[in-house]
């Protein structure tokens, strides 16, 4: 006979025998098991008429300060998805196709990358944000938003 629960980290447990059923001292339903919200952040910076602000050596020289800010919220297993954007892109509206120049803000700012992670709280995320390498560029910021998930009836 087995016995099954679920422990505080929505973890399922399962013992070959009820009367092991005590090592899940923090046994809990599932109603109370809550799932971790999905955000996604948009990285926003300046940028110049044709490109990135950034210069391939400010790339290179940013990149150990990016893999260790994803590497903190991927170590925590929170980490879903990132990657940063060609500059390129294509604007579709129901009457015309527009490549080459991604949208921009009247202050030349605009979204170079993203990033899909979980978490218990909007706080923790703000927190990353706030941490994010690319504040070291003028205008920029990490615009925070919470997923909703598609019902799966």
């Amino acid at each position: 006979m087995y016995t099954v629960g679920l422990n505080r980290n929505c973890r399922l447990l399962s013992s070959p025998d009820k009367n092991n059923a005590g090592n899940f001292a923090s046994l809990i339903t599932l109603k109370k098991c809550k799932s971790m919200t999905e955000y996604l952040l948009l990285f926003r910076n300046a940028s110049l008429e044709n490109g990135y602000l950034a210069t391939s050596q400010d790339m290179a020289e940013d990149m150990p300060k990016w893999q260790a800010w994803i590497g903190n919220i991927a170590s925590q297993g929170k980490l879903l998805h990132t990657a940063p954007m060609q500059y390129e892109a294509s604007i579709v509206s129901e009457e015309q196709v527009s490549t080459g120049h991604p949208y921009k803000e009247s202050n030349s700012v605009l979204v170079s990358g993203f990033m899909i992670c979980k978490s218990d709280d909007m706080e923790e995320v703000q927190s990353w944000g706030k941490t994010c390498p690319i504040h070291k560029y003028p205008h920029s910021s990490v615009e925070i938003r919470p997923l909703i998930p598609f019902p799966t009836n």
